[in-house]
């Protein structure tokens, strides 16, 4: 069973008049949950879908990345404690108009979302969106029996709000992918649920019937309907009806996606027509509509390379389109170019392939000059066939067309040119041109062009050419081209595509997109960080969580970082001038996040230390009460008698506390007291005048601690 279900809240982009009238800000809380409980069968894809459903709000559903959450795999404790920390989010809106989106993705039943062993109720669920202070809350469930949420009140569709440009719409909508007594189902093919699929492909544009370049509620909604509909009739499933609770009031546009502020995008030409599939570089299926003849559609995609194929009535076509930033190519019927490897297929089936349970190759072709099946295979230098369910064990190379069930194991190389679902062992190399899902171990390299789950385990190379959805072992390089769920461990580098769940484990260098784990490696880059970096180097955008290393940066940081050398873009840079009894002049420079700093210091002794100097080194933290602010560092350096190149054997160190007032927004006061301490060796000592002072002294060795206070500016 496929439980996957839609919450969302309510989004409305204002209309093209409107946008200096009304501010409007939208969230999105997105959960995806593959595990239901230790009676559910693990989903495959929920997951995936939040992410899709999450980007596809990013792109084009005007959700800003600071304001919206994806939530994986939650506890039922989890999943109320983000309500809540939405709710007071949105409580905290000012002179704004807020709408909210909530997408769930998982496990559910006729009463509730099954978050492993734990139920969150639809009276839950439904409660807490209702207290949400939103203008508009939208609530989408793609599960089993999610139509249960809708049939508790009986939504009645009013389309009056979907027919003008105002923005006065309030209340709720709730979205299922399946009624109350339904199955809600995913698609290997797909790659995902096939009621988030096409609601996805709707929200890109395939569902804009009026060709306005929006997409409203009502317009994705009948298009997933169809589409979902359509193609559950004959699985075995059975067929998917999902429903709706609308109840909402005024007038206005409920628009949930504008391609007009898409980066990117494809438009596909009047004279184009047929059932179109738009996939990626990594074969994921991104959009998928009927498109008529005499009509343009457009479609909003990510910058990339693109496969678009089209079943129409005079066969089976295809063009690859690279997408640049900001353009919008226009593909017509006339860049098409038939598919010459189209098997001819007999009505109502496959094309059929030869059975042999038992094949036996000697010659040296790389593939069979018929398709043949097989049990297994054994060849002297190469073992052929176009499909293997079973096993395949050759000296040279084993090379299998198309898709590979089973255990193929080569002395020196596994060519599969489709899926591969079992495991591929080698002492050179595993090329599979499609989906790896399974093991594959080799001593040399690991490639699969599709997505990889399970296991890569090479002594040189892994490659997933799309997503990782389980672990990667090399001791040289591994890369992924799309997201990675799980683990890579190398011993050179980590090379991440998309984001990162997990962790990326290296001797040299990890690179990865937005990441919730671990990154550890001497240099660690990573776009937004929920989690820790550890390293010599550790660069980051926004992170919540710790930064431990020699040199941290970062965009912002809600956490810790631990390091000589903190740089963060959001966070304090403060030169400041200060003064003592013992010293007169004193430089410092401070920078590093709101609340931890790194502190540099010099300045020169009063006349009682004629022609001396000290520069020091410490750390600090800050706490804000706006305007004030109170600092706490520690320092350690050395005094210098001029600028001698010879070593002076001293150490001097300083505990500070200080209290700030910010005047302007580059200048502020400040005041505080400090303990300093000197220790010195063969003769070396610092006089203290002015100061009540504790000395130590013995032979060659002498010890001070005095208390101080101090006076400054700041900018």
């Amino acid at each position: 069973m496929r439980p996957l279900a839609w919450l969302a809240l309510l989004a409305a982009l204002p209309g093209p008049g409107l946008a200096a009238e009304v501010a409007v800000r939208r969230y999105a809380l997105v959960i995806g949950a593959n595990d239901g409980g230790p009676n559910r069968i693990r989903l495959q894809y929920a997951l995936r879908d939040a992410a899709a459903f999450a980007a596809v709000l990013r792109e084009l559903g005007g959700v800003a990345a600071e304001d919206e959450t994806l939530l994986l795999e939650p506890s039922r404790a989890a999943l109320h404690a983000t309500l809540e920390a939405l709710r007071v989010r949105l409580a905290a809106v000012r002179d704004a108009r807020t709408e909210l989106l909530v997408y769930y993705s998982g496990h559910s039943d006729e009463e509730g979302l099954l978050l492993g062993g734990e139920r969150f109720a639809y009276a839950e669920l439904r409660e807490a969106l209702r207290q949400m202070p939103a203008d508009v809350r939208v609530g989408v469930l793609d599960s089993c029996a999610s139509g249960a949420l809708t049939r508790a009140k009986g939504g009645v569709l009013r389309p009056p709000f979907l027919l003008d440009e105002s923005t006065q719409v309030t209340g709720h909508a709730f979205l299922t992918s399946s009624s109350a007594d339904e199955a809600a189902q995913e698609s290997d093919t797909l790659g995902g649920s096939f009621f988030t699929h096409y609601l996805i492909s709707g929200l890109r544009g395939a569902a804009d019937t009026t060709g306005d370049g929006r997409v409203t509620l009502n317009e994705s909604y009948q298009f997933a309907f169809a589409e979902t509909l359509a193609r559950t009739e004959k699985t075995q499933g059975g067929a998917q009806h999902p429903s709706y609770d609308i109840q909402l009031a005024g007038t206005g546009d409920l628009v949930l996606t504008d391609l007009r502020v898409a980066n990117a995008g494809l438009e596909l030409g009047e004279g184009l027509a047929g059932r179109v599939f738009v996939r990626n570089t990594g074969g994921q299926l991104v959009a998928e509509l009927n498109k008529p003849a005499g009509r343009r559609v457009t479609l909003g995609l990510e910058p990339g390379a693109y496969e678009v194929t089209v079943r129409g009535a005079q066969g089976l076509f295809a063009a690859r389109v690279a997408i640049g930033t900001n353009a919008r190519p226009v593909l017509e019927s006339e860049a098409l170019t038939p598919l010459s490897s189209e098997p001819t297929v007999s009505r109502g089936g496959p094309p059929a392939l030869a059975h042999e349970p038992v094949r036996v190759t000697l010659l040296p072709a790389l593939y069979p000059s018929q398709p043949v099946r097989s049990e297994l295979l054994l060849g002297l230098l190469v073992g052929n066939a176009t499909e293997l369910n079973g096993m395949a064990l050759s000296l040279g190379v084993n090379a299998i067309a198309a898709r590979a069930d089973g255990f193929v194991l080569a002395f020196g190389l596994n060519l599969i040119g489709g899926d591969l679902f079992g495991i591929a062992w080698t002492s050179g190399a595993n090329v599979i041109a499609g989906r790896s899902r399974g093991l594959g171990v080799a001593a040399g390299a690991n490639i699969a062009d599709g997505d990889v789950e399970l296991l890569q385990l090479a002594g040189g190379l892994n490659v997933a050419g799309a997503n990782l959805d389980g672990a990667q072992l090399a001791g040289g390089l591994n890369i992924a081209g799309g997201e990675v769920d799980g683990l890579m461990l190398a011993g050179g580098f980590n090379l991440a595509g998309g984001a990162l769940r997990g962790a990326q484990l290296s001797a040299g260098f990890n690179r990865a997109g937005d990441t919730r784990g671990l990154q550890v490696a001497a240099l660690n880059l990573a776009g937004d960080l929920r989690g820790l970096q550890l390293g010599l180097v550790n660069v980051a955008g926004v992170v919540h969580g710790v930064q431990l290393g020699l040199v941290n940066v970062a965009e912002d940081i809600h956490g810790l970082p631990i390091g000589l050398v903190n740089w963060v873009e959001r966070g304090q840079r403060h030169l400041a001038y200060w003064a003592s009894p013992q010293e007169y002049v004193n430089l410092d420079f401070r920078f590093g996040s709101r609340h931890v700093y790194t502190l540099l210091m010099a300045g020169f002794e009063s006349e009682a230390q004629p022609n001396r100097w000290y520069a020091a080194f410490g750390f600090g933290a800050t706490a804000r009460f706006d305007p004030l602010f109170l600092n706490v560092d520690l320092s350690a350096g050395a005094n210098r008698r001029g600028f001698r190149a010879e070593p002076q054997a001293n150490v001097r160190a300083q505990l500070r506390l200080m209290l700030g007032v910010e005047l302007l927004s580059h200048l502020s006061l400040f005041v505080g007291g400090s303990l300093g301490a000197f220790a010195g060796w063969d003769g070396e000592d610092m006089r203290i005048p002015g100061a009540p002072q504790i000395v130590h002294s013995e032979r060659d060795h002498v010890q001070r601690y005095w208390p101080s206070f101090f006076a400054g500016v700041q900018i």
